[in-house]
């Protein structure tokens, strides 16, 4: 629940053991308080929750206020006489899940609704929120439908969040993020657009490149844009203000119609009116800066954005790529709607006094109470001409004065005091004047005070009656937010292209392929680091190029290389910039090009959970296990350095197995390693591409000099040179060398070994020949003696012969 904008995300799927569908939802949301059902989250989703959403506050609900969370109770609590939805009809994510025959998935999504609603009712804003109605469906974790324009997803799981970065930096902040590499939002409204983007970026092809069509336009259109974005930044949360005031204006509690608020409150509520109207006055601002180039505009999502009415809206809706791009965002009429508020009062005066003065015309009360006080102070005026013309007196002689809270006394000089009727009656004196009072000026009197109250008690129910007015046309307001929001965000990914055309040396518009055409594929050329502008962009940075599948291409990248080589770094340039593709964004390279994922895993990275009590290792292979389970042939994986928490053999078995179990899938893999013997055995798989990152060593061995070259070369990486990096990381150069020695009589070993296998191969392969003269054992024993003689490194060329 979404408190602030009335909004509700609601989703419920099959869980495995490790909650990786909680923990990606959680990841992605960043909630602040969580609310468990009566008997508690349980085991699994326990640890989840405390892991992912370590800062958030947990609470159980109590059983009173959760009630009966059975799914037919909750309905009837919602849709009852006394429910949410009166009307008898549940929003349409809502009706859903309602409806839904999957097993479990009604009792879940209910249940939890039911959770919420008790938990909000505690709060006492439940009859706030749940009413507007905006409920959206979460999607699972293993929602499928790469087809989908509407609603489908490239799904991103929590570990693929957290190690590409994609919401928080290393250092926990945004800085250093994709999200904060694309943010250029003007407004509040258009951030939080952004982020869901970025967490949820649209699977189709067809969705995507309609909104980089949009992201085009606007940018060949910049003085409208810059326009648009000065009206939306200067403008209020139109999303928020507007939620929050159709919330209080229910008549309930402090809202209700016989409530008389203090001075305080009520400036407050005045003031929340108008930064809904001012909300609504930026959009309108935004979208009328596009009136010189609408004309010239072809891209249905963003016509739709900017004109006002339902002509574009009704076209889009037709129209599944372009109804994909901005999840059918479309602007209302707004000019007359907010044309009536305008004329109704003076929008700066009310800002100043605290209250509003209706216009003539806009109020029928407060009009007929302006009669009213017309009338009688036209009466006022009348008797006191009347009153001169019988004294015999001027204007400075007689008049109409106030005295402490009694008003209307009349006034008379010294000179006339004589005169006055005998039934008048002396009330008060000043130098040269004496203040009378009568019976006919007391009634004249209050008369006025009586039109008077009657005005103030009109004028207090304006307030109501214009929010109440405001709050008839919420889906109105909705959607102009929704609008507001969409084009700030396409603003953002237009201002973020020209940044990059700008820093990085190279640039490109994506191309996102229908899946169907070919195998999946993702060929990349000259690709930088896309959130590392200042380190990327210069000379320094190495531009490297991918391809996994399509044509002659294997789909597996194997990548070795030595320790601090780039090897992370290419994998994840790689994966943030088929993010970008899928949101719309340009990324820094001479072009890339791959097929629509359907999600988009990552495992990198190594950190314990505490909390669940599990190991660095335990924490590595169950968010492998969700991947390998939930991964297709149009997923893009990847894997760094699996296995490094267990003995090296265990290691390496467990890489070697999940690395044959992706070869067999076809998913477009990068799988880093720095186990050698994966890449002797797949060195002659084709389905399987060996690549290193390079580097120049020069020196005698332990004493190295290892120069990175950051590229990506074909074939694989003998060696890792991790005594290099300790040398680097300033360990003592005793321990060096020490490891050093170690390193080096290890390998000797390790290779004299190796040796001694190839060559029992090939002997026990000869006698095999011999005994069935079959050359296929002798040549498959040969040409696995020739791989790890390959491999085998200095100083041991004499064991070779």
């Amino acid at each position: 629940a979404d408190c602030a904008t009335g909004g509700f995300l609601l989703g419920a799927w099959r869980e495995d053991a490790f909650a990786g569908g909680v923990r990606g939802a959680l990841a992605a949301l960043k909630p602040v308080e969580i609310v468990c059902a009566p008997g508690g989250a349980g085991e699994r989703v326990m640890p989840a929750l405390r892991d992912a959403t370590p800062d958030a506050s947990i609470r159980t609900l109590s059983a009173a206020s959760a009630s009966s969370l059975h799914p037919n109770d909750v309905v009837e609590r919602l849709t009852g006489a006394d429910g949410y939805f009166r009307n008898g009809v549940l929003p349409e994510a809502l009706a859903t899940f309602a409806a839904s025959t999957t097993r479990g998935e009604r009792a879940a999504s209910l249940g939890a609704f039911g959770v919420m609603t008790g938990y909000l009712a505690d709060a006492m804003i439940d009859r706030d929120l749940i009413p507007l109605g905006r409920v959206e469906a979460i999607p699972g974790p293993d929602a499928a439908g790469i087809e989908a324009a509407r609603g489908g997803f490239v799904a991103l799981d929590a570990a693929a969040l957290v190690g590409l970065e994609v919401l928080e930096g290393s250092d926990g902040g945004c800085v250093g993020s994709l999200l904060d590499a694309l943010d250029r939002c003007a407004c509040a409204m258009g951030r939080r657009l952004l982020r869901r983007w970025v967490c949820r970026p649209p699977r189709s092809a067809a969705a995507v490149a309609a909104r980089q069509a949009a992201v085009k336009e606007m940018r060949s259109e910049k003085d409208a844009v810059a326009e648009a974005r000065r009206a939306l930044r200067a403008a209020p949360d139109l999303e928020r203000a507007a939620s929050r005031l159709v919330g209080q204006s229910g008549g309930r509690g402090r809202d209700a119609a016989n409530v008389v608020l203090y001075e305080d409150a009520a400036r407050a509520r005045l003031h929340g009116f108008l930064r809904a109207l001012e909300g609504v006055r930026g959009v309108l601002r935004a979208v009328r800066a596009f009136d010189g180039v609408r004309s010239r505009l072809e891209s249905p999502a963003l016509l739709a954005i900017v004109t006002e009415g339902d002509d574009d809206a009704d076209a889009l809706s037709t129209n599944d790529a372009a109804w994909g791009a901005c999840a059918g965002a479309s602007t209302p009429e707004l000019s007359e709607r907010l044309a009536f508020f305008e004329r109704a009062f003076d929008w700066d005066a009310a800002r100043e006094s605290g209250r509003i003065e209706p216009k003539p015309g806009a109020d029928e009360a407060v009009d007929a109470a302006d009669d009213r006080v017309c009338a009688a102070d036209e009466a006022l005026r009348e008797w006191l001409v009347g009153t001169r013309k019988k004294l015999g007196g001027s204007k400075q002689d007689v008049n109409l004065v106030s005295a402490n809270k009694d008003t209307h006394l009349c006034e008379v000089s010294d000179a006339l005091a004589g005169k006055v009727p005998a039934d008048w009656s002396r009330e008060g004196k000043r130098k040269g004047f004496e203040k009378f009072d009568c019976p006919e000026l007391e009634a004249l009197r209050a008369e006025r005070e009586a039109a008077g109250e009657a005005r103030e008690l009109a004028l207090e129910n304006v307030l109501r009656a214009l929010v109440a007015k405001f709050c008839d046309d919420w889906p109105r307001w909705r959607r102009a937010a929704e609008a507001a929001a969409a084009l700030d965000a396409l603003s953002s990914l237009a201002e973020h292209a020209d940044e990059i055309a700008g820093t990085f040396p190279e640039s490109c518009t994506p191309s996102v392929i229908a899946p169907g055409s070919g195998p999946p594929s993702l060929d990349a050329v000259r690709l930088r680091h896309p959130c590392a502008p200042a380190l990327a962009s210069g000379e320094s940075f190495v531009p490297n190029d991918t391809k996994l599948g399509g044509g002659d291409d294997a789909p597996f990248l194997l990548l070795t290389g030595p320790n601090m080589g780039g090897k992370s770094t290419l994998i994840r340039q790689a994966c943030l910039a088929a993010i970008m593709a899928h949101v719309g964004a340009d990324v820094p390279a001479a072009s890339f090009t791959m097929t629509a994922a359907d999600a988009i895993f990552v495992r990198m990275g190594a950190k314990d959970n505490i909390i669940a009590g599990q190991s660095t290792f335990m924490t590595e292979l169950a968010e492998t296990s969700a991947m390998l389970r939930r991964a297709t042939s149009h997923s893009l994986v990847a894997m760094d350095e699996l296995g490094r928490g267990t003995s090296t053999s265990d290691g390496a078995a467990i890489a070697s197995a999940v690395s044959d179990h992706l070869v067999n899938l076809g998913a477009r893999t990068m799988f880093s390693t720095h186990y050698h013997r994966l890449a002797d055995d797949r060195a002659n798989d084709a389905r399987v591409r060996l690549g290193h990152m390079g580097c120049d060593v020069r020196g005698e061995r332990g004493a190295e000099e290892v120069t990175f070259l950051y590229k990506l070369t074909e074939g694989s990486c003998p060696r890792s040179h991790g005594v290099n990096v300790a040398r680097l990381a300033g360990l003592p150069e005793d321990v060096v060398r020490a490891a050093a020695k170690a390193s080096k009589e290890m390998e000797e070993a390790m290779n004299a070994r190796a040796v001694m296998r190839a060559v029992r191969a090939v002997r026990d392969a000869m006698d095999e020949f011999e005994r069935t003269e079959d050359v296929s054992v002798l040549v498959a024993a040969q040409e696995r003696a020739r791989r790890v003689l390959a491999h085998v490194k200095d100083p041991v060329e004499e064991a070779k012969e």
